[in-house]
């Protein structure tokens, strides 16, 4: 049965993820594979509802972080991110991660090593996602 489909507990988004984890622990290695594909698309769509789809970019770059963690390259991933970058392109989704990125360059340039920063998050997969950007990116993989 489809999450989409249930009432209660994997009827909410929140539990999309870990309705299709579950589903992937029981499963074998191909099918296994599909749905941990399934539960990393879940994530980047709860990302997109939670924040009201102004987190588009950071939904987007979980898919890629994901992708790139399990190894697995996913041609439905890959297709959303094209669509996805086409989407962006003509209507300027970009800008948040590259406005943080641009924020600590300055800092660090302003306090040196001294500087030190917090960024608040209201998801905890965004703290991970920032993470994950911040260490694959060679001008701040240094820090």
């Amino acid at each position: 049965i489809s999450p989409l489909q249930r009432k209660g507990k994997f009827g909410k988004v929140a539990n999309w993820g870990a309705y299709a984890h579950g589903r992937a622990i029981k499963s074998n290695q191909s099918v296994s594979n599909m749905y941990n594909q399934l539960e990393d698309l879940y994530e980047a769509v709860r990302i997109a509802v939670n924040s009201r789809q102004n987190d588009l970019e950071l939904s987007f770059v979980l898919l890629r972080m994901m992708e790139q963690m399990r190894g697995q390259p996913s041609s439905l991933l890959t297709t959303l991110h094209d669509t996805f970058d086409h989407y962006c392109e003509t209507h300027g989704c970009y800008g948040r991660l590259s406005s943080l990125k641009q924020e600590i360059i300055s800092s660090l340039k302003n306090f040196g090593t001294l500087f030190r920063g917090i960024v608040f998050v209201q998801q905890r997969v965004v703290a991970h996602i920032l993470q994950w950007y911040i260490d694959s990116d060679p001008e701040l993989e240094t820090l």
